[in-house]
């Protein structure tokens, strides 16, 4: 346990070990090519449903989010009650104070946040062997986090641990509701987590519009953080208009009683009413 805490500790002081663009855009690739190459190689073979690895998957994910959130919550708390506003929201390797707000365990929970993005790569694989619908949605949300959270790291901006907490506590209802679909017991608010999301999306938006100009590194100066705020806004805004599209296609588009497509292993279908 000590050498648990210890890591989360000093984890920031390893970052060039712990932070690599080879590694994430390989990763992101590779994952892209095993998704393809997988369902070809699925698609003459038989269906495999592996019920209790897919079980204890969400399990460990589900633990993974709630530590995120509570994490990520109390030390952005903790900061704010320890620090001026401003030295909080705009913290970035090139503000200067910013070493005492992005390290410890902030600086920690955001890269648990970044790593989870690599484990989260097995609800595709479950998918695939399951042979069942995959979402580009899915795919590009899989694929594109990940880098996205290395450039918030790689910039030092504490910002992020904004999105570990909204994304943690979302993601303890998403596998919580996979958890509870793999053993039969779907819930029955399933459509209000997309919902959630879609606010998610917004807030993380609306939250980070003012950054270049209060922060003083303007929207168009080049700057490592205008290029994070950029990719984030382009990330966000495909990411809504990508759920919307889901959301209307399941949810408000006329039921076919067809089966759609997963989000992590488990079929959505629409169902007709008796």
């Amino acid at each position: 346990m000590e050498s648990v805490l210890w890591f989360m500790d000093n984890a920031y002081k390893y970052e060039e070990t712990l932070l690599s663009w080879p590694v994430t855009l390989i990763g992101a690739l590779v994952y892209l090519v095993l998704v393809y190459s997988g369902q070809a190689f699925m698609k003459s073979r038989t269906r495999w449903d592996p019920k209790l690895l897919m079980q204890a998957h969400n399990v460990i994910l589900l633990v993974w989010s709630v530590a995120m959130f509570s994490g990520g919550l109390y030390e952005t708390i903790t900061a704010f009650q320890t620090n001026p506003f401003l030295d909080v929201y705009c913290a970035s390797k090139s503000r200067p104070g910013s070493e005492r707000i992005m390290t410890g365990k902030a600086w920690f929970w955001i890269w648990l946040f970044f790593a989870s993005k690599f484990y989260e790569f097995l609800d595709t694989a479950f998918i695939v062997v399951r042979k069942s619908p995959l979402l580009v949605l899915h795919v590009y949300h899989h694929a594109i986090v990940a880098p996205l959270a290395l450039t918030y790291l790689k910039a030092g901006m504490f910002f992020l641990n904004n999105g570990v907490i909204a994304n943690g506590f979302i993601h303890t209802l998403m596998y919580w509701s996979y958890l509870m679909t793999a053993i039969n017991r779907p819930p029955a608010w399933k459509k209000y987590l997309t919902m959630a999301q879609l606010v998610q999306f917004v807030y993380g938006l609306v939250s980070i519009l003012p950054m270049p100009y209060v922060c003083g590194f303007g929207f168009f100066s080049g700057s490592q953080e205008s290029l994070v705020f950029w990719f984030q806004e382009f990330v966000l805004i495909t990411f809504f208009f990508l759920f919307m599209s889901f959301y209307s296609k399941r949810y408000t588009e006329p039921a076919k009683g067809k089966p759609t497509a997963e989000t992590n292993g488990h079929t959505t279908k629409h169902i007709k009413s008796e």
